[in-house]
């Protein structure tokens, strides 16, 4: 299984933390694309064997998103493809870079594994940019159906003047891949429950 994360300068030592559980429970690295590290930082993670690479071209931000939502990561999708495609034969997991693991574990069989929100109702307005399942923690097999469902999920975003990854990931999932709905406490928990196998919260996180 091939993980694959992003960060800027602020979220460093979140990202740290998640090489070190990639690391524990899997023994592998994460691929880091660089959305704004700090020179010092890209050393450290080059030092520990991590090959940073570009942030790919993405969607420019529209304006009067509701209620103050802003997205931030609109790179997604092009970052999965590129992943994607230098490990065909390989599954593929996306995490924020304030998610980790906490376990060694494997996805429920299916070709794209995605987290449902808990609760729809505590988001303000924000609802068709938050979704039904989360843009934090995605997995995809080794499947040659699965480029075509990310470049539809990039073109969806591109199509959209009012961008954002969540929307667009919801508005062309499940595509034709077979799909598993993963349960947020176990897989997207905002605290350790005793399922949890993907913690995703940077306040804990640190703690």
């Amino acid at each position: 299984m091939i993980f694959v994360t992003a960060s800027d300068k602020n979220y460093f030592d979140i990202l740290l933390a998640q090489v070190v559980a990639v690391r524990e429970h899997f023994g592998t690295l994460p691929t880091v694309y660089d959305l704004g590290l700090l020179p010092s930082q890209k050393r450290i993670l080059e030092n520990a064997g991590i090959a940073l690479r570009p942030q790919p071209p993405s969607p420019k931000e529209g304006d009067n998103y509701p209620c103050g939502y802003r997205p931030r990561a609109l790179f997604k999708p092009m970052i999965m493809m590129d992943v994607c495609a230098e490990h065909p034969n390989e599954g593929v997991v996306y995490l924020d870079a304030d998610a980790r693991p906490t376990k060694h574990f494997s996805f429920p069989p299916g070709e794209l594994a995605l987290v449902k929100v808990k609760d729809m109702s505590s988001h303000g307005g924000k609802e068709e940019y938050i979704g039904p399942f989360h843009a934090g923690v995605i997995y995809l097999a080794a499947s040659p159906k699965r480029m075509d469902f990310l470049i539809e999920w990039n073109s969806d975003m591109w199509a959209d003047p009012l961008p954002s990854d969540t929307k667009s990931l919801n508005n062309v999932a499940p595509g034709d891949l077979d799909m598993v709905a993963l349960g947020a406490d176990e897989y997207c928990a905002d605290k350790i429950y005793p399922s949890t196998k993907i913690l995703h919260h940077k306040d804990i996180f640190l703690a």
